[in-house]
């Protein structure tokens, strides 16, 4: 063999070492993941950035109010704090320790669900800069009735008209009587549904049909959703669940017991999530089948993870002691339980990865914060200890 071609062998060797060195530190990186915990102090909240699977915790910036979501991109943190009604986006730049505000936006001219404060990913950013934009260009005020952040859209109810938004303008309007109740929006179809109030009746409107369905509901409204798979609009009253098919127009009634405090929709599925005095329930609306946890909650803390394959349910038995379970909901059985010394006053879901991240406090009012691993059991980490109150928040 010539000296060129070992020389070639070498070479060719090498590179394909350094590929692979590179490729091993590409999927590292890619698996690295951040945790953003708070620590609540008189003054307002400390915000802290750590690496999940190592011992790294930076405390980043003091920020008045409450932290309500965080979000982070790169070497960019964005976090939502909410002070006396009022919302401000900001930015902080991690490299430099520099904060600008993104958003201003007062709750005194702009209503707006709650939903977007609880997750933050850059569509949200992109939602609420939209949100602002709109604010701007109306003096007025409005409402939020919807939003779909993945599509990009925002229905909207000012005085007595009905819009649906997108970042280039308005795609729907509909004036109408009464009080709207509730919206939902159908990006598919660029459409959208709605729920209103006139004269003591109750009528559902269609963008797509241009019509309004009278619905009989018995009792006191409380709250509304819309299932997308089964093209069905939910109504919760004080007495009652009514589904109403808007493919059909026919309604059906499922009838509630009367302690029942509390519904939140499992998104992505057809299940309610039902809150009674000590207990908890899962309502498949396709079903009608009524699930009951077998576990009493003095106060209701409950998450449903992103894939809404499973519930993590905190049961606390007195001051000193919780147990976490968690529910498979494709199969309605407790997968984990893990009790723990101390009460879990904060609990996240990851949004990549399949874990939890829970803070407990201690009879010491000391607060630890743990990341909790899903495998054959649950495996808790400490990630951070304070005697100051700690929320966490999952990337």
């Amino acid at each position: 063999m010539s000296i060129m071609n070992k020389k070639f062998l070498i070479f060719y060797g090498l590179s394909l070492i350094i590929s692979f060195v590179f490729i091993f530190l590409g999927i590292y990186v890619l698996r690295k993941e951040y945790f953003m915990i708070t620590e609540v102090h008189p003054h307002g909240e400390t915000i802290a950035v750590g690496q999940l699977d190592a011992s790294t915790y930076k405390p980043v910036i003091t920020q008045d109010g409450s932290i309500q979501s965080i979000y982070r991109d790169d070497h960019q943190l964005f976090y939502i704090a909410t002070k006396e009604g009022d919302l401000e986006l900001n930015m902080v730049d991690l490299r430099s320790q520099q904060v600008s505000t993104e958003i201003s936006i007062s709750q005194k001219s702009l209503r707006f669900p709650l939903e977007i404060l609880e997750i933050l990913d850059e569509k949200d950013v992109t939602m609420l800069k939209m949100l602002e934009d709109l604010k701007d260009s109306d003096q007025e005020g409005f409402f939020v009735l919807d939003m779909d952040v993945l599509h990009q859209y925002l229905l909207i109810t000012r005085g007595s008209m009905l819009g649906l938004y997108k970042e280039d303008g308005m795609k729907k309007q509909h004036t109408y009587d009464g009080v709207a109740l509730h919206g939902a929006i159908d990006a598919e179809e660029e459409a959208f549904y709605a729920l209103l109030k006139r004269d003591d009746q109750y009528y559902i409107y269609s963008s797509n049909e241009e019509k309004e369905v009278k619905v009989e509901i018995t009792g006191d409204f409380q709250d509304a959703f819309f299932l997308h798979d089964i093209n069905a609009y939910v109504i919760w009253t004080d007495q009652t669940i009514v589904k109403v098919d808007m493919s059909t127009e026919m309604t059906t009634e499922k009838q509630l017991l009367a302690d029942t405090t509390g519904m939140e929709k499992v998104a992505d599925t057809t299940m309610l999530i039902i809150e009674r005095e000590g207990q908890l329930g899962i309502y498949d609306v396709s079903s009608r089948a009524l699930f009951e946890v077998d576990h009493s909650v003095t106060e209701p803390m409950y998450k449903v993870s992103a894939d809404a394959r499973r519930l993590a349910i905190v049961s606390k038995e007195g001051p000193r002691d919780s147990t976490l379970f968690i529910y498979d909901l494709n199969h309605m059985f407790v997968s984990h339980e893990s009790k723990v010394e101390g009460e879990i006053t904060d609990l996240k879901w990851s949004e990549t990865r399949n874990h939890l991240l829970a803070t407990v406090k201690t009879e010491e009012n000391y607060f630890e914060s743990y990341h909790v691993r899903i495998g054959e059991e649950l495996a808790w980490d400490s990630i951070h200890g304070s005697e100051q109150e700690i929320k966490a928040f999952s990337p």
